[in-house]
């Protein structure tokens, strides 16, 4: 178990200097997106909030989700920082980028909560904003196609997670 225990904790500062990199990434991208100082602003908040509750002592599953739905926020705010864009399509390859590299806490806890906020965030931005979605407005087909692709990927890194738990 304490390996276990180490093993989570190098994950939860591997996502708090990944957060750190997001922000730095948002921050820099501003320059050409020319969407204001929102969303640095933005960024720079999760990433702060993020890394404070990954290096708060503990280790809990509390902790390790609340990190994870803190590194959800970064494809989120880039869709926002880059909304009418070409890049809007491309940019959704960061959702499952960031799911994968939740998989680094060793616990399928934190992959399915940052599975369930890129769900509401793409239904939701899908039925009230979405012109921050997608570029041609709200497009239900490909909120299902989305979802049907998340699925599949938790259902990936849950499994991989529960027999990594079981072989530590």
């Amino acid at each position: 178990m304490e390996q276990l225990q180490a093993l989570r904790a190098n994950g939860l500062r591997a996502l708090a200097f990944t957060s750190m990199i997001g922000a730095l990434i948002i921050c820099v991208g501003a320059i050409w997106a020319g969407s204001g100082i929102m969303p640095p602003i933005v960024a720079a908040i999760a990433a702060g909030l993020t890394t404070f509750v990954a290096r708060a002592s503990g280790g809990d599953a509390t902790q390790r989700c609340a990190v994870a739905a803190g590194i959800m926020t970064f494809p989120m705010i880039l869709l926002y920082q880059w909304a009418g864009s070409a890049w809007m399509v491309d940019l959704h390859m960061v959702f499952f980028a960031c799911l994968a590299i939740i998989v680094v806490l060793a616990d399928w806890r934190p992959i399915v909560t940052g599975a369930a906020l890129t769900a509401v965030h793409h239904l939701l931005g899908n039925l009230v904003a979405p012109e921050l979605v997608y570029n041609n407005g709200g497009d239900i087909l490909r909120v299902i196609l989305h979802a049907v692709v998340v699925v599949a990927e938790t259902a990936a890194l849950v499994f991989l997670s529960v027999q990594l738990q079981r072989l530590i």
